[in-house]
């Protein structure tokens, strides 16, 4: 992955929508919670979970079941990391 891609996918959860929905997945949530919860109709969430896909940031990993890859959580963890040193 090359700084671009990199940047690109922090860019990608920029998005508040997709942001909450990538921190659904960090606990792996399904289709139909991250629906209720997050109140979404269908289009705009498998809008937004296709985004998060094709970043490499989430996976499918059954039947209406998401979880994080290794470089979501990797990407977060500095995120967060990054976030807190600000605060300081």
């Amino acid at each position: 992955m090359d700084i671009k891609d990199l940047v690109s996918s922090v860019q990608t959860l920029g998005n508040p929508t997709r942001l909450k929905i990538f921190e659904y997945c960090l606990q792996r949530q399904n289709y139909s919670s991250l629906i209720f919860d997050l109140r979404l109709n269908p289009a705009s969430l498998k809008h937004h979970i296709d985004i998060l896909i094709n970043h490499g940031l989430i996976r499918k990993v059954g039947r209406g079941q998401y979880e994080t890859t290794s470089l979501g959580k990797l990407l977060y963890k500095c995120l967060r990391k990054i976030a807190s040193e600000m605060d300081q």
